[in-house]
């Protein structure tokens, strides 16, 4: 079962962000007396017992036309299409407001499951709601004072109730990967291609989006958990709240994803859409893989493989290190690559490695090449050692951090990629000074 996600929406200054902030137990987004001082929507998780959920905080509603109230309208627009739950806060110390009803009407239409909160409430107004709020239709609200931290054992047992939840992943031991990539590159026949094998379990999955499609493919073997997106588009082009919402749920899904499978139209030059992805994929440090698709209608001259290869090298250097796989979902030629590429890239992306043998290699290195002296200044190098993984971490302890030796820490992330099978997998390399 996925985590359960529940919205905070409302007009501005009605204690949104402050519920949020008390929900979650941290100050993540900013409490501020002035309206509209949270415009994106900010996540956080909370558990509750063994029950987890993902709360999003979003601005306040305006429906003018002013820009920044409309790009507010779509990121709140955009929470509510992924929400299981909305928690609609309204302001009792102030009473009922015409943005009120406007937002009653917009959470109606969506034929979403609503609860009503009347937040600033103290101690004395607690027996029963205003009575105003009832001509909202929305049943049972919940009374709380923010400030007070009064109601959030109600808010607590009503989503528990509502929305069950595991504390593990439905699909234990899967590989998440999104299909991303402009209009008609072939996602979705991608998708089709390589769940149509034989001897190949496929079940739907409800995702959290509207317009994604999550696919879990299990051949005995691997266990793969395919997002199928909305092709995202250059942003000049976007002419609607929908397809602005299609965006951000793709960069959602490559964020939530292992693996991002960046597919490229073979007969159709890099656009800037696809450079686009690509900067997504880079910025969100997630494995890739670049799929080339329609690759029978390409005419096949000596080394043309090769030659793609280096166009794309040339169009995308930031992912110099993405494999490319050559397929046509139409032919299915190529397509069962796709699945041993994942797995094998996936292994890359969780890989460990023990300090005894990083600090070997980092010896082996230096004395292959000494580290630089610039200015008078001597690099040194202490140790090295892994601190994450999904995808590689490592902490380089040096005397003096300068960026004058980017050049040579670049060349070390260069060497470990030689000795390590780092293919397709971005590796973070920290550096500390111990001046």
């Amino acid at each position: 079962m996925k985590t359960p996600v529940v919205s905070i929406i409302g007009r501005p200054n009605v204690g949104k962000s402050s519920l949020f902030n008390k929900i979650i137990g941290s100050r993540k987004s900013i409490e501020d007396e002035k309206p509209g001082m949270t415009r994106d929507r900010i996540y956080g998780d909370v558990t509750w017992g063994e029950a987890k959920y993902t709360f999003i905080d979003t601005g306040g509603i305006f429906f003018d036309k002013d820009a920044i109230n409309m790009s507010v309208l779509t990121q709140v627009r955009a929470a509510m299409s992924e929400s299981d739950l909305i928690l609609f806060v309204v302001d009792g110390r102030e009473g009922l407001h015409p943005l009120d009803l406007e937002i009653t009407r917009l959470l109606k239409k969506s034929g979403q499951k609503v609860k009503l909160v009347i937040n600033k409430i103290d101690n004395e107004g607690r027996e029963s709601a205003p009575f105003e709020f009832y001509r909202l239709g929305f049943p049972d609200p919940i009374l709380t004072s923010a400030s007070h931290k009064i109601g959030f054992s109600d808010i607590e047992d009503f989503i528990k109730t509502e929305l069950p939840s595991d504390s593990e992943d439905s699909v234990p031991g899967a590989i998440k990967v999104t299909i991303a990539g402009r209009p008609n590159a072939g996602k979705s026949s991608i998708l089709n291609a390589v769940i149509g094998r034989e001897r190949v379990i496929v079940n739907e999955i409800a995702g959290t989006t509207r317009d994604t499609i999550d696919v879990l493919y299990d051949d005995g073997d691997n266990r793969i958990i395919f997002i199928d997106t909305a092709g995202m588009r250059k942003k000049s082009k976007i002419v609607n709240t929908f397809e602005h919402i299609s965006l951000m749920k793709t960069e959602n899904s490559i964020e939530k994803s292992d693996i991002t499978l960046l597919v490229l139209d073979a007969v159709e030059q890099i656009s800037d859409v696809d450079k686009k992805i690509a900067q997504i994929i880079e910025a969100k440090s997630r494995a890739v893989i670049i799929v080339v698709n329609k690759w029978d209608l390409v005419e096949k001259e000596d080394k043309i493989d090769k030659k793609y290869a280096e166009y794309v090298r040339e169009e995308i250097p930031f992912l110099s290190y993405a494999p490319i796989l050559f397929v046509s979902a139409l032919k299915k030629l190529r397509t069962a690559k796709i699945i041993s590429k994942t797995a094998e890239i996936y292994g890359n992306y969780c890989m460990k490695i023990p300090t005894s043998k990083l600090n070997s290699i980092l010896t082996e290195v230096k004395l292959q090449h000494s580290p630089p002296i610039r200015k008078g200044r001597v690099l040194k190098l202490y140790y090295i050692s892994q601190i994450s993984s999904e995808p590689p971490c490592f902490y380089l302890s040096v005397n003096s951090y300068s960026k004058m030796f980017d050049n040579y820490f670049k060349f070390l992330e260069h060497k470990f990629r030689e000795y390590f099978n780092f293919e397709g997998v971005p590796v973070k390399l920290l550096i500390k000074g111990r001046s």
